[in-house]
């Protein structure tokens, strides 16, 4: 829900950004490439800003699977089994949002909504499994 925030400011700054001016000739195209600069560098500080939660949230979600492997070395018979069984699931949606997460992180721009979308997607998936999996192994 943050980046959703983050990208919303963005979008708003960059178009208050795009005001009108009574500015002719080469001022024109000067004020253009400034506006370009400034909207390209709040996009990556969106960008980053977004990367260091979804880091944070998979350094969250590694902790959340490392306790339920402590649960499973305890538990027993059936319960041990489904536990296991669902670590697996677990660290599979994991590693696939991890994959998700190097690609945000070292992509260019162009491509970067395409792989936010992906890696929504994928962390959604995690977390909702990580929290079903807590909820059914308390």
């Amino acid at each position: 829900m943050r980046w959703y925030m983050i990208l919303f400011a963005v979008a708003f700054l960059s178009m208050a950004g795009c005001q009108s001016s009574t500015t002719t000739g080469s001022g024109v195209v000067d004020k253009a490439k400034k506006d370009l600069d400034d909207a390209n560098e709040k996009a990556k500080k969106a960008r980053d800003e977004y990367v260091a939660t979804l880091k944070k949230d998979l350094d969250q979600a590694d902790k959340d699977i490392d306790d339920l492997k402590e649960k499973a070395k305890k538990a027993t018979g059936d319960t041990k089994d489904k536990l296991d069984k669902k670590i697996k699931e677990l660290e599979a949606n994991r590693d696939e949002s991890r994959k998700n997460y190097d690609e945000v992180k070292s992509d260019t721009k162009r491509a970067w909504d395409e792989l936010k979308k992906g890696m929504d997607k994928s962390w959604g998936n995690l977390k909702d499994s990580i929290q079903k999996a807590k909820e059914e192994f308390k």
